[in-house]
């Protein structure tokens, strides 16, 4: 299927929105940060981790979130992810591959967060996550990769259990952050 194309004064149908792609989602809340009017949040200056609600719901099964320009006081550290109030052993993760700096670190299994990101002092901790079935009662996967201090990077993993969640948290594994924008999108397919 191709992309929907629209006429000037054309009625668009629920059918036609539907086969648009990516929804911007905005969340019902935020803690450490502050929901703007487009629906991005902005980390609160000196946070060592946010946390986006009402995020994940019947609407989407599958998500992307987008973190750009967080600027953090410490560089080469890890963005550490967690989902709902899930901080237990249920996490897998091929943690991250840097390439610049050195290899990053070997996969792991029963951990109690995923690591999705690096750090960057200069507003550019900029990074992605595609997230797949947070809200279904299915266990939950991710991939994801971007850039952080002087280094790419890949990611991905999974959750053993089939929790439905609403909202994740993003943690430092040291340091704080500040500004920057975290969008979250849902996509059906």
């Amino acid at each position: 299927m191709g992309y929907p194309i629209f006429a000037t004064g054309e009625v668009l149908t629920a059918a036609d929105m539907n086969a648009v792609g990516l929804w911007k989602i905005t969340p019902t809340s935020a803690t450490n940060g502050t929901i703007t009017s487009d629906g991005d949040v902005t980390v609160t200056a000196g946070s060592s981790s946010v946390t986006l609600n009402g995020v994940f719901n019947t609407n989407y099964e599958n998500y992307l979130i987008l973190v750009n320009g967080v600027d953090c006081s410490l560089d080469d550290t890890v963005f550490k992810m967690t989902l709902g109030s899930t901080a237990t052993n249920y996490y897998a993760n091929f943690k991250y591959y840097k390439i610049g700096t050195g290899n990053g670190d070997l996969p792991q299994n029963n951990d109690t967060n995923w690591y999705v990101g690096i750090t960057d002092t200069n507003n550019a901790s900029n990074f992605y996550i595609n997230i797949f079935s947070p809200f279904l009662s299915l266990r939950t996967t991710f991939n994801g990769g971007g850039w952080g201090y002087l280094s790419t990077f890949t990611t991905g993993g999974m959750l053993a259990n089939t929790t439905s969640y609403t909202g994740f948290t993003f943690t430092l594994q040291g340091g704080t952050m500040s500004g920057g924008a975290i969008r979250v999108y849902g996509y059906k397919g």
